[in-house]
C-alpha cells in the first residue's frame, strides 16, 4: 500500500476530525495530513497544502499507520524539563516538549494582548518573572516574546523589563469580510457584497473599527486561501464575517471556519454545525414557520382571501411537508390555498420556470388575489409573467409579498411588500457580539440577522418591452 493511502473506519475519521479542529496547531496539522492521505491526496500535494516537507508527511503517515492517533503526539524530547515546583507554580500540567511549551506560551500571550487583557502600552513581566510564573525556562519566554514582536503584538522595550503590548495589535478593532468568488472572478451574490461593503464603511466611521476584505474562493488548497487562513491563525483580525454564498467548505479540516477560538459569523444559506453561525430565516428550501407566518400576515392585513405560495425546489427540500405547513399557516389566518397553493420550482431552469409562471397566471381556476414569494429569485420573473398574462391593470390588483435573503429590493415592475436582510444591522449585531467576547462576557447574546421591510407603491408603470422578453 502506498504511503499516501490511508484507510480507516468512521470512528477513526471522527477522532482525526476532532484533533484537526482543536489546538495545538501542530497536532491539527498532523491530523489533516492523515485525513488528506485517506482522501487520496499524494504526498507532494499534501506537503504543498500544509507547507511542510514531503519527508515530514511520510513521517506522520508512518507513525499513524503503526500507532494510530497516539503516533501523532510529540515524542519526549531531550531538553530540560521543568521541575515539580515550577509545574505547580504554573497551575497546570506543562506540555511534554520544549516546542509544545513554546506554542502554548505564544498562544496564551497572544490571546491576552488580542483580547485587551493587557492594555496597549502596558508592560509584560520580565522573562525571568514570566518563566517563574509559567513553569518554563527564561529562553522559552524570550523566544515567545520575539515571536509576538514579529507578529506585531508586542514591541521591544527601550530599556530593562518585559516588552509592551503594541498600541495597534493586529486584531484590535480590525475585522475581516470574506466576500464571494476570487480576486480574479468576484461574485457579488445578488447585491450582498455591495451591501456589506457599504455597511462596513458606515460602521467603520461610527464605531471606530476597520474592515479588511478578502475573496479567497472555495478551494482550501489555493494559495490565497492558505495565506488567509495563516493570517487568521495569527489573529490578524478580531473576527471574521462571511457572506452567505461563501460557505468556504466548512466541513473541510483546513477551512477557516474550523479554526478554534476565532469569532466567526455570517449570513448563511443554511445553518452550520461549526461555531456560532447565524442564518437567514429563509434559503435552501428550509423556510421556518415564522417566515410563512410573516407572509400570511401580510396577505391577511391586506384583506386578501386566496393566496398562492411560490417557493424554490432544492435538494434539501421536502416539498410535501413544506406544502402542508404553508397550507396550515394560511388556514389559521383565514386564507384559502386552492389547488395552486404551492409551487416547487427550480430557479436554475429559467425557461421552465417562466413557462410554469405563464401557465399559472393564465389558468382559469387560478383566482388568487395574493402571492407570497418565499424565494426572492422568483419575484421578478413572476411579476413579468403576471404583467404579460393579465395586463398592467389586473396585475396591480394582485397583492405581492416577498421574503428573501437579498439585502436590496429586487428590480420588479409591480408594487410589492419586501422583507430582506438589513446588512448594516446584521453586521452591527456581529460587532456587538465580538465586543462582548473581547470584554470577557461568557455568554453574550448571539449575533442575529436583521431584516428590513420595504413597501413599493406606484400607480403607473412603464415597462419596456425588452425587460418583459428576457
Amino acid at each position: 500500500m502506498k504511503e499516501s493511502r490511508i484507510v480507516f473506519g468512521a470512528a477513526g475519521r471522527a477522532a482525526l476530525d476532532r484533533i484537526a479542529a482543536r489546538d495545538p496547531e501542530r497536532a491539527a496539522r498532523r491530523a489533516r495530513i492523515v485525513l488528506a492521505a485517506a482522501d487520496g491526496a499524494a504526498v507532494r500535494e499534501i506537503a504543498r497544502r500544509e507547507g511542510v516537507d514531503r519527508n515530514t508527511v511520510r513521517l506522520w503517515l508512518r507513525r499513524f499507520a503503526t500507532e494510530g492517533t497516539a503516533g501523532l503526539a510529540d515524542r519526549p524530547g531531550r531538553g530540560r524539563k521543568p521541575g515539580p515546583a515550577a509545574v505547580r507554580a504554573a497551575g497546570a500540567k506543562a506540555p511534554a516538549t520544549a516546542a509544545g511549551r513554546l506554542d502554548a506560551l505564544v498562544r496564551r500571550l497572544r490571546d491576552r494582548v488580542a483580547s485587551g487583557a493587557v492594555r496597549p502600552g502596558a508592560r509584560l513581566p520580565s522573562a525571568r518573572a514570566e518563566a517563574a510564573q509559567r513553569g518554563c525556562s527564561e529562553a522559552t519566554v524570550r523566544r515567545a516574546y520575539r515571536a509576538l514582536e514579529r507578529e506585531g503584538f508586542l514591541v521591544r522595550p527601550t530599556r530593562g523589563g518585559g516588552p509592551a503590548a503594541a498600541e495597534d495589535a493586529p486584531d484590535r478593532g480590525r475585522h475581516l469580510l470574506v466576500l464571494g468568488g476570487t480576486r480574479e472572478r468576484p461574485d457579488d451574490g445578488d447585491g450582498f457584497d455591495r451591501a456589506l461593503r457599504a455597511a462596513a464603511k458606515a460602521l467603520s466611521s461610527a464605531r471606530r473599527v476597520s474592515f479588511d476584505e478578502a475573496r479567497p474562493g472555495r478551494d482550501v488548497s489555493a494559495p490565497d486561501y492558505v495565506r488567509l487562513r495563516e493570517a487568521c491563525i495569527l489573529r490578524r483580525w478580531q473576527g471574521v464575517f462571511f457572506r452567505n454564498f461563501a460557505a468556504q467548505e466548512t466541513d473541510h479540516p483546513a477551512s477557516i471556519p474550523r479554526l478554534p477560538g476565532l469569532p466567526e459569523s455570517g449570513c448563511w444559506l443554511r445553518p452550520h454545525r461549526i461555531g456560532p453561525r447565524i442564518a437567514p430565516v429563509s434559503g435552501w428550501g428550509d423556510v421556518p414557520e415564522r417566515t410563512a407566518k410573516a407572509l400570511v400576515e401580510e396577505c391577511r392585513e391586506a384583506g386578501r382571501r386566496e393566496v398562492v405560495f411560490l417557493a424554490a425546489r432544492t435538494p434539501q427540500n421536502e416539498p410535501d411537508a413544506r406544502e402542508a405547513g404553508l397550507r396550515a399557516a394560511a388556514a389559521r389566518a383565514g386564507l384559502r390555498c386552492g389547488e395552486f397553493g404551492f409551487q416547487a420550482l427550480s430557479p436554475a431552469d429559467s425557461v421552465q420556470m417562466r413557462r410554469l409562471f405563464a401557465l399559472l397566471v393564465a389558468h382559469p381556476r387560478a383566482g388568487f388575489d395574493a402571492v407570497a414569494v418565499l424565494d426572492d429569485n422568483l419575484l421578478a420573473p413572476f411579476c413579468e409573467a403576471l404583467l404579460r398574462g393579465r395586463g398592467a391593470a389586473a396585475a396591480r390588483r394582485v397583492f405581492l409579498a416577498s421574503h428573501g435573503n437579498a439585502p436590496v429590493l429586487p428590480a420588479v415592475p409591480l408594487p410589492v411588500v419586501f422583507r430582506g436582510v438589513d446588512a448594516t444591522a446584521t453586521l452591527g449585531s456581529y460587532l456587538d457580539w465580538c465586543d462582548a467576547l473581547r470584554a470577557g462576557e461568557r455568554t453574550p447574546p448571539a449575533p442575529a440577522v436583521a431584516y428590513f421591510r420595504h413597501t413599493r407603491t406606484a400607480s403607473v408603470f412603464l415597462v419596456p418591452a425588452p425587460e418583459l422578453s428576457r
